[in-house]
């Protein structure tokens, strides 16, 4: 077991050049298919130190240091999951923090070498090492690598129009991917259905992308949503990131769709209902002046979500 080639993957996300290794042939196939549109080979990351993330296969469950203490405990969503639970505890003795994902999926962070570590409990069965799916502690890693590099995380939708990123905040179910896909057949680039990140750069906010499938009905009728590759299927621009430009609340409305426009404070309270806890960031004063920024120095509206035949590009571009 321990003598398994390691496979690795370079992707860059949201301007972090993020290092993907593991002994498992099969999830490093998985990475490159889901984070596609974010890969790149060593040449093109040259200069950067990646943050580097290890999947490690053990047989032995991860025990955190006696002086471990409590840093948060709460709710996550994860991408096959619709609710999970997350456990985090700081050691001091070793400075590094342990999320408990579930008894089989602990996640390691180790600040100062930019080293996430993700200990997959498995079993052995028939002659073969079984491990558990990663992918439900693919979220929660993207939410803290990312924090840790000052890119905030947002339950969100978002496309580019005129070199800006349009945002969209809301409720699962209120339309965000469906809105998303519409627009970027309309010609606008495609930055993600369901998260993206917040950050600053220069003094300008930007967001990044996260550029994989929407989850989309396939048509009227269906009753399950089917992953679909946007970029492939409409040949759209897929920045990695855009100058934030207006921010929208959305949600379900008859008739023509319409803005509302908001105040900054509720942009604020939209931001960070839609982020990670503000005890999952790793610089809160930061993560606080980069949503702060982002709430006073933009637009904000309630976009009430209507009649799509009608829907065009115009309603936001002229914002």
């Amino acid at each position: 077991m321990d003598n398994r080639p390691l496979h690795v993957v370079i992707t860059s996300i949201a301007g972090v050049a993020v290092k993907w290794v593991t002994d498992c042939v099969e999830e490093a196939q998985e990475l490159k298919r889901v984070l596609k549109y974010h890969l790149r080979s060593v040449e093109e990351t040259a200069g950067q130190i990646p943050h580097t993330v290890e999947f490690m296969q053990t047989t032995r469950p991860t025990v955190p240091p006696a002086d471990s203490v409590s840093v948060w405990e709460g709710p996550y969503m994860g991408l096959t999951t619709s609710r999970n639970k997350v456990t985090w505890v700081h050691s001091a003795s070793e400075s590094l923090d342990y999320l408990t994902l579930t008894d089989e999926i602990w996640v390691i962070h180790d600040r100062r070498k930019s080293l996430t570590q993700c200990k997959l409990l498995s079993r052995e069965k028939d002659g073969r090492w079984i491990r558990p799916r990663i992918w439900d502690a693919m979220v929660i890693m993207l939410h803290t690598v990312m924090s840790m590099h000052g890119r905030y995380s947002l339950h969100s939708a978002a496309v580019g129009l005129d070199g800006y990123a349009h945002v969209f905040i809301g409720e699962s179910g209120h339309g965000k991917s469906t809105l998303c896909t519409d627009l970027v057949k309309m010609g606008a680039d495609y930055l993600g259905d369901d998260l993206t990140f917040l950050y600053t750069d220069n003094g300008e906010i930007k967001v990044g992308s996260l550029l994989m499938d929407a989850k989309l009905f396939p048509s009227r009728r269906a009753r399950e949503k089917d992953w679909v590759d946007v970029v492939a299927t409409t040949g759209c621009a897929a920045p990695l990131s855009l100058p934030l430009g207006n921010m929208y609340y959305i949600s379900r409305a008859k008739g023509v769709s319409r803005l509302e426009p908001q105040e900054a404070i509720d942009c604020m309270v939209a931001l960070i209902r839609a982020s990670n806890n503000v005890r999952m960031q790793y610089d809160t004063a930061l993560w606080q002046a980069t949503y702060e920024a982002a709430s006073v120095g933009n637009r904000f509206y309630h976009f009430h979500f209507g009649d799509r035949k009608t829907l065009t590009t115009k309603i936001f571009t002229d914002a």
